[in-house]
Parts: structure tokens; C-alpha cells; sequence
């Protein structure tokens, strides 16, 4: 990282009023904007639906159980807010010349954030899953595994070579990527949350 001193590698150098930081969230039809309390009135069961735009419903779980006086909690994320969302901030990125890096508090949200991460390797990627897409989903490569697992799962393709030159060639043209081992090459993108 540039802030890096070169005779010490593992200390922070001098601070400057060139750094630049900021922090984004959405604030509408994520997690935290459309979360629901309620208190239950008497033991019973809940069944977990999924309920689609298209009328849809699909049963997640079909049977909670649930004590009288027991609060439960839940809350939805809308993936199109989220994609525009994540596509506003890597362009914003760029634009401000700051580093980009997403932070997931997976301890919590085990399902959910290597879902999202997902999501933001595709935002970071959007030409090349444009492109290839199709291809990686067939190779049973997905961008909720990291880029890491998708690099090495290209080994074994017979364009692998091509649509790794396809990230590294969006990797050059976007905003510069936190990294996690800069000598190794490997991203905050690389490795999704566990």
C-alpha cells in the first residue's frame, strides 16, 4: 500500500492530508433500512417464506419454533438496489482516487455475505461476467468464491487464459484494490468471507 514506509515495511509511514477516506452504505432496502421487530405473543411456530416480485413464494423454513415474550427479528436486501449500489461506488472509486474495499461482518451474517461479496466481485468485474458469465456459471465458477477461486477453477478452462486476461484488463482499468498480500497479488476481492 503507498502509505507503506519503504525501510519498514510493517509500519505505517507519515500521515498526509492527501489520504483520503470514506465509508458507504446504502441506507435504503438494505439489512439494516428494512428490518422488523416483533414480539411474539404466544409459543407457537414460524414459517420462513421468500416472497418474489413475480407472486412467488418460496418456503425457506418451514417450521421455527418460538416461546411467548420471544423477539424475532428480520430483514431483507434488495439485489438491484444493492448491484447499483455497488456499481455507484466502484465508479465513485475511481473518480475520487481511493482505494476500494469491502468489509462484511461475516461472523453474523454466515449465508448472507459471501452473497453479497459475490455481488461486489460482479460490480468490480462487470465487463468480463458480461462477457464470460455463462461460461464461469457452467464451469461452476462463481463470484461468491472470490476471485481466487475463480482464477484457480480457469486452469482448467479452455478460454481460462483469456478470461483471466479479461479481469486482470478490468483489474488495470478500475480503481485501485485494497490489497491483502500486495506481493502475492491477492486482493480484498480474492477470498470471500467465512
Amino acid at each position: 500500500m503507498k502509505n507503506y514506509a519503504k525501510s519498514h515495511p510493517h509500519r505505517m509511514g507519515a500521515w498526509t492530508a492527501e489520504s483520503k477516506t470514506n465509508v458507504a452504505t446504502m441506507g435504503v432496502d438494505d439489512f439494516r433500512s428494512t428490518e422488523k421487530s416483533v414480539i411474539i405473543a404466544e409459543d407457537g411456530a414460524l414459517r420462513i417464506e421468500l416472497k418474489g416480485d413475480d407472486g412467488s413464494t418460496t418456503v425457506l423454513r418451514e417450521s421455527v419454533p418460538v416461546q411467548k415474550g420471544e423477539v424475532v427479528d428480520a430483514s431483507v436486501m434488495r439485489v438491484a438496489a444493492l448491484r447499483e449500489f455497488l456499481a455507484a461506488q466502484v465508479a465513485r472509486a475511481k473518480q475520487e482516487g481511493v482505494l476500494f474495499s469491502v468489509h462484511l461482518k461475516a461472523t453474523m451474517m454466515k449465508v448472507s455475505d459471501p452473497i453479497i461479496f459475490g455481488h461486489v466481485v460482479r460490480a468490480f468485474f462487470p465487463k468480463t461476467f458480461a462477457k464470460y458469465g455463462e461460461k464461469l456459471a457452467a464451469a461452476g465458477l462463481t463470484p461468491n468464491d472470490g476471485l481466487g477461486g475463480i482464477y484457480k477453477g480457469l486452469e482448467a478452462l479452455p478460454e481460462g487464459a483469456e478470461i483471466k486476461a479479461s479481469f486482470d484488463a478490468e483489474l488495470a482499468e478500475g480503481p485501485e484494490l485494497a490489497m491483502v498480500d500486495s506481493d502475492k497479488g491477492i486482493t480484498n476481492l480474492h477470498v470471500p468471507p467465512t
